[in-house]
């Protein structure tokens, strides 16, 4: 039986966690396609006082069908403050 969408963020959510010892900030984008489901994470890469100033990383994370991580980037680091450069665009 095929994951929804919830439980595949919740798979990448914990996955990425584990792999990367970090906490995390929150989900930005999920779709799938056939390659599999892409969820896209930021975590607290180094928290911060305040905090604005913590410095967050952007990931994306590729899952198959039933929720197994395949591969993971690291796409940018910024500070809580500022701007993605998805929303600069």
């Amino acid at each position: 039986m095929a994951l929804t969408m919830r439980e595949i963020v919740e798979e990448a959510k914990q996955g990425l966690v584990a792999l990367v010892e970090k906490q995390l900030s929150s989900v930005t984008a999920v779709f799938k396609d056939e390659e599999g489901w892409h969820v896209s994470l930021e975590v607290v890469e180094r928290k911060a006082i305040p905090d604005r100033m913590d410095l967050l990383a952007g990931y994306d994370v590729l899952l198959d069908e039933d929720g197994n991580i395949l591969k993971f980037d690291r796409r940018e680091l910024r500070t809580r403050g500022e701007p993605s450069k998805a929303e600069q665009a």
